[in-house]
């Protein structure tokens, strides 16, 4: 197994130095190419969004977005907008020859990018979890780092190897989409009830789904077995659904997208991303609307930080997770969490009616957050903060001669 695993590393090694000579050789054309996942991860779509606005020819590299779609999200067609598929010659060309490129999780193997073609990474979060190590990956390269909070900004730049002075620290563009909350009429369409608040739970997962040619694993060692944890999953989620009932309020479960677990919980709403979509409403706006928000180790919070709405933190079993497979990238969570740990069912409920109150002293916990994690202050637009950086920077400078 070592010895496949050594193949399987020195294979992608060799296509990367080959993809990085062929980006070096390729000549350079105007346009600026894009990728996330998934495709309408709201960082990439954000941008996506700010360079067409800026006048750029955008090339969208998707999984499975189609034209059609890629107009949905976005809320008109573009004649400066391509979507073209990241399994294809023509995406990966595109990806040869672009000006400048920005994803979320690596391109093509992601070679260090030539000075006149720079990579920006999206990332895809800022949070308390460590990076996967997985020995059969290489870690994608870029030129710069985007972040929305300088403590989690720092430890992925070293993760990545970008230098700290290419750590750009200007918000995550998806925070935009929280500025545009979900109208009632798109409440309807998700099966809510706009007449009443809803607190959104997202936990991070802990069982992950296999994924095309990737085997699905496990972030606690104790997955599939006995747990330390006192209470389950369903039962705090139950806590959860009980306390916003009582409180005239409504529970969303958002799983995350590789999460193999299941949350069928009565009085608890699940909405994948396949409901999102089905229902044309992009998951940031959908947290845009959100009273509170429920989760665990997972990056979501640093973005609804920024809302300056009560978080509450479902971490039963803490000591697994710290123990598992991946663990957490600082030895202080407990410290820097921006809400109270909810560690039984009564715990849940509780929050669930301090929350539609927020009481001065959950106030006071993130402001505290806000200050040790370094949240970033981009002003009304994450994404006009992230070009005008870029463009300080030399990284950026706009066709449009406008």
């Amino acid at each position: 197994m070592i010895t496949t695993m050594l193949r399987r590393r020195e294979l992608k090694t060799f296509v990367r130095r080959l993809v990085r000579l062929l980006r070096l050789f390729a000549p350079t054309r105007s346009h600026v190419v894009v990728a996330g996942f998934p495709d309408t991860e709201g960082n990439a779509v954000e941008v996506v969004r700010g360079l067409l606005a800026r006048g750029e020819p955008v090339h969208w590299l998707t999984d499975a977005l189609s034209p059609e779609q890629a107009a949905e999200v976005l809320g008109a067609p573009s004649r400066h907008l391509s979507v073209l598929p990241k399994r294809s010659m023509a995406g990966f060309t595109s990806y040869l020859t672009a000006r400048l490129t920005f994803f979320t999780h690596g391109l093509y193997t992601s070679p260090p990018p030539p000075r006149r073609k720079p990579v920006v990474n999206l990332w895809h979060g800022d949070g308390p979890k460590a990076p996967l190590r997985d020995p059969d990956n290489i870690r994608p390269l870029a030129t710069a780092l985007v972040s929305g909070a300088r403590l989690f900004g720092e430890i992925k730049a070293d993760f990545l190897a970008v230098p700290q002075d290419q750590l750009l620290v200007v918000g995550n563009p998806r925070w935009d989409q929280l500025r545009h909350p979900v109208t009632d009429h798109e409440m309807r369409r998700l099966g809510l009830d706009p007449s009443r608040p809803f607190l959104v739970h997202m936990p991070t997962f802990r069982s992950s789904r296999a994924v095309g040619s990737r085997a699905g694993w496990s972030d606690t060692p104790t997955s599939g077995g006995p747990s330390t944890a006192e209470h389950s999953t369903g039962a705090l989620l139950a806590g959860l659904a009980a306390g916003a009932r009582e409180a005239g309020a409504q529970v969303v479960v958002k799983p995350h997208p590789l999460d193999a677990d299941a949350y069928d919980v009565p009085g608890a709403v699940v909405l994948t991303n396949d409901d999102l979509a089905r229902a044309d409403v992009v998951l940031y706006r959908l947290l845009g609307r959100a009273a509170a928000l429920v989760t665990d180790y997972s990056s979501v919070w640093t973005d609804f930080l920024t809302l300056d709405r009560p978080i509450g933190f479902v971490l039963n079993d803490l000591a697994d997770y710290e123990q598992g497979s991946r663990g957490l990238n600082v030895p202080n969570l407990l410290e820097l969490l921006p809400g109270p740990q909810l560690l039984s069912p009564e715990d849940c409920e509780q929050f669930a009616t301090d929350a539609l109150s927020d009481p001065p002293h959950l106030k006071e916990l993130r402001a505290t957050s806000a200050e040790l994690v370094g949240l970033a202050s981009p002003g009304p637009s994450a994404t006009d903060a992230l070009f005008a950086e870029l463009r300080a920077r030399g990284l950026y400078r706009s066709t449009d001669p406008g």
